[in-house]
């Protein structure tokens, strides 16, 4: 990589004697285009007695927008200590920059200190033309924020904040809304009566949907238990219903005339029993009585419930 060396410029640094140290920079070239990489060496050649305090390179060539690499050595040959400090400047400014002069500390065994110094450095930045424009392009360097953080690195993060902060707002929309709806859907009261009829006027019996039509029948049926009598009636098997309710002491025939209902239904779905026509048609208002008798005795529970309460109210008055 450093074969362009050859065509490079070596400023020798001002030192008391070879035998002691010296400092040099040198580069693979000195006359570049706007944004074009220098390949900038400081080179230290010193005895093997001394140890060198190396400068902070990056902080000395940090308007120049220097990047570090791999050093090289140090080498140890015939006594003498080779260590070059590598590194690449770019220059986003028409015109000459010079690398600063430096001046590095060694220190020998004993305590003595011994400088030697880099003379400074002068690199051309010439223009870019494109071919046929007699127009100056500017290359502006990379922005970068306090900390060093590019700011393109910025611009990213803050549009997944952005992102991030949209998707949650979406979703609590969303979810209010349906907390609203569900809470509107409650206060609805639901009319069992009304779905009975509402069902018969489908013409399912006619299509020969019997699988649909006794379906929707049990379902209401369930529906009104789950709200008022059985908890999660929606779920249970017509067996666990029949035991739920004779654990409520309802009248053995109600209880008969419900499950015998959800089991017609039962085998329809299940079975693939096809009952007479006439039958069938008569599912709706059977339904419909057996709804009413559970409502007469829903509302008279809860009468019952609230005079208890009156009742046990009064004397803590």
């Amino acid at each position: 990589m450093w074969a362009a060396l050859s065509l490079s410029l070596l400023v020798l640094g001002s030192v008391g004697a070879w035998a002691d140290a010296e400092v040099y920079w040198r580069a693979d070239t000195t006359r570049v285009s706007l944004g074009q990489p220098v390949r900038l060496e400081l080179a230290m050649v010193y005895s093997s007695d001394l140890r060198p305090d190396e400068p902070d390179v990056s902080a000395l060539l940090a308007p120049a927008s220097y990047r570090p690499e791999p050093r090289v050595g140090p080498q140890t040959e015939g006594g003498v200590v080779h260590l070059s400090l590598l590194g690449q400047v770019r220059y986003f400014e028409l015109g000459a920059h010079t690398v600063p002069a430096l001046s590095v500390a060694f220190v020998k065994a004993g305590g003595d200190t011994v400088l030697a110094s880099a003379r400074s450095l002068d690199i051309e930045v010439v223009s870019v033309l494109e071919e046929g424009d007699d127009q100056l392009r500017d290359i502006k360097p990379p922005v970068v924020l306090a900390g060093g953080i590019p700011l393109w690195v910025v611009v990213v993060a803050g549009m997944v904040a952005l992102a991030l902060v949209g998707v949650l707002i979406w979703y609590w929309v969303r979810r209010y809304r349906r907390t609203g709806e569900s809470a509107e859907a409650e206060l609805e009261p639901i009319d069992y009566a009304a779905e009975f009829e509402r069902i018969a006027s489908l013409g399912l019996l006619e299509r020969g949907e019997y699988k649909t039509y006794y379906s929707l029948l049990a379902d209401n049926l369930r529906r009104y238990m789950e709200g008022a009598l059985v908890a999660e009636a929606m779920e249970k098997t017509t067996t666990e219903i029949e035991a739920a309710l004779r654990q409520q002491a309802l009248a053995n025939d109600l209880i008969r005339r419900v499950a015998g209902y959800l089991s017609t239904a039962d085998l329809v779905k299940f079975a693939r029993f096809h009952p007479e026509l006439d039958s069938a048609r008569r599912m709706p208002e059977t339904g419909m009585a057996i709804l009413r008798e559970l409502e007469d005795l829903h509302k008279l529970r809860s009468a019952e419930s609230e005079s208890s309460e009156e009742e046990h109210a009064q004397p803590a008055l």
